[in-house]
């Protein structure tokens, strides 16, 4: 479990500076709450992870109407079947939602962009069974399905922007380095 508070210019990102201000040039009324949570759960041959957060955002713009003033969250959940001792295969899901505080001029309501997502990940890891064991070496297959809020947010001329669902397919190899674990 996590969960931070920053006020100022503490509640920006640390490595991206500020957009808005305040009237009198400074970030007072900027503000962000976090809170999160994650884990793993493992019995025999079969895993769980998950993890979830929530975090609402407001700028150092006294406007209450503002791209800048947010709630967003995000939750995953990734079961997965090992099999044998080297190779496994993942099924995972996501919600992610952010909520503006800008008027959605279709429904009259508060900008809402939404998407589902979910893959299905086979995987082989040399180092063996676990869910945080590494190397692993991953095909993937993700669907996302955008809803309109979400494809408001891109330039009508990009594809994002047109299709509301979205395909992907790939190859993925994630490592730690400076491990001592490894084989």
């Amino acid at each position: 479990m996590f969960a931070r508070y920053g006020h100022g210019l503490a509640a920006y990102d640390p490595l991206a500076e500020p957009t808005t201000f305040a009237a009198d040039r400074t970030t007072n009324g900027a503000n962000e709450a976090l809170f999160a949570i994650g884990g793993n759960f493992e019995t025999g041959p079969f895993g769980l992870l998950y993890g979830a957060y929530f975090r609402y955002f407001t700028d150092g713009d006294p406007q209450p109407s503002s791209i800048q003033r947010y709630d967003e969250g995000t939750v995953d959940v990734r079961p997965q079947l090992f099999i044998g001792e080297h190779w496994g295969i993942a099924v995972d899901g996501s919600y992610q939602a952010r909520q503006y505080a800008e008027l959605d001029p279709t429904s009259n309501g508060n900008l809402l962009a939404a998407e589902w997502r979910g893959g299905i990940i086979p995987f082989f890891s040399p180092a063996g069974r676990g869910s945080y064991k590494r190397p692993q070496l991953r095909l993937l297959y993700a669907i996302t399905a955008r809803n309109e809020g979400a494809r408001a947010l891109y330039p009508a001329q990009d594809v994002f922007s047109q299709r509301s669902v979205e395909h992907y397919m790939g190859l993925g190899v994630e490592w730690w380095f400076n491990s001592s674990s490894y084989p």
